[in-house]
């Protein structure tokens, strides 16, 4: 017998919080084209701080790197902090991911780290 998936609940909370940010706050999610509501949703899921900075690792090529990430309006913006000038954008944390582990893996070629043939970008 299959189970029914059944989606999650959607509770309304109350936030209480300075006008000014209500104003940003709009302001940036009419620039991400969504509501306020989705781009709350979003910066919670993706573990934003409250600053808009994260950190994280991304494995590329049997290593692990920290990727910085912050928000700047409609774009996600990560740099590597073990590769100098090594770093992408993207509109979605996953496409910003992408770009970033193909940017190490070419960031690597160049380097002579790993052979141009070596690569596994997601382009395949």
């Amino acid at each position: 017998m299959a189970t029914k998936r059944v989606a999650p609940a959607k509770l309304p909370i109350r936030i209480t919080m300075d006008a000014d940010l209500v104003g940003r706050l709009d302001q940036a999610a009419t620039q991400a084209g969504v509501s306020r509501s989705e781009f709350v949703r979003e910066l919670v899921e993706a573990g934003v701080a409250p600053h808009g900075e994260r950190a994280e690792r991304i494995p590329v090529a049997g290593r692990s790197f920290a990727l910085h990430v912050s928000r700047d309006r409609s774009w996600w913006i990560g740099s590597v902090e073990e590769l100098p000038g090594c770093g992408s954008q993207g509109r979605t944390l996953g496409e910003l991911r992408r770009m970033v582990a193909d940017a190490i893996e070419g960031y690597l070629v160049v380097r002579g780290d790993i052979a141009d043939n070596a690569r596994t970008s997601a382009a395949g």
